[in-house]
């Protein structure tokens, strides 16, 4: 019978640590990574004006709490992609209600940000990310960030 009664206690802690830390990953800060194939400057050129456009609209005003880089991919071994965008989110919850947001079919300033997008480059992949654990302060006033994905 104790027997029983600390096993029920022990599966209530494990079961608590599990809601605690999923939760804690549901505020953690949130980044998701758009790679995408752009075969050339012209191209770019076109996408940065519609992503300048976008950004300065109301629409992204009114609702984006978090923050937006375009990056070109300088090296990288045999990867596809040439560019990526980079959302930043202060949490999951956030990047969830934006991404309910962007996905409304009568959003008209997401679908010329978009149509500009698909008709000069080529998707490639889509990464969802979070913290597990920080080391020293980064901003985004860090001038170089590098980001090293792990391979089997």
């Amino acid at each position: 019978m104790r027997e029983n009664f600390y096993g029920e206690k022990m599966k209530k802690i494990i079961i608590l640590i599990m809601a605690l830390a999923s939760s804690a990953s549901f505020c953690s800060p949130t980044w998701i990574e758009f790679l995408i194939k752009v075969e050339n400057p012209q191209n770019a050129l076109k996408i940065v004006a519609a992503t300048d456009k976008f950004m300065e609209s109301d629409f992204v005003k009114n609702n984006f709490k978090g923050s937006l880089h375009l990056n070109s991919i300088i090296a990288g071994g045999k990867i596809e992609e040439t560019h990526s965008f980079v959302i930043l989110q202060p949490s999951l919850a956030e990047h969830e209600i934006w991404t309910a947001k962007v996905s409304d079919p009568n959003n008209e300033e997401v679908r010329k940000f978009g149509s500009v997008i698909n008709a000069n480059s080529e998707t490639v992949g889509t990464r969802i990310n979070t913290f597990i654990q920080t080391y020293g302060t980064p901003t985004n006033k860090d001038t170089v960030w590098a980001i090293y994905p792990f391979q089997n």
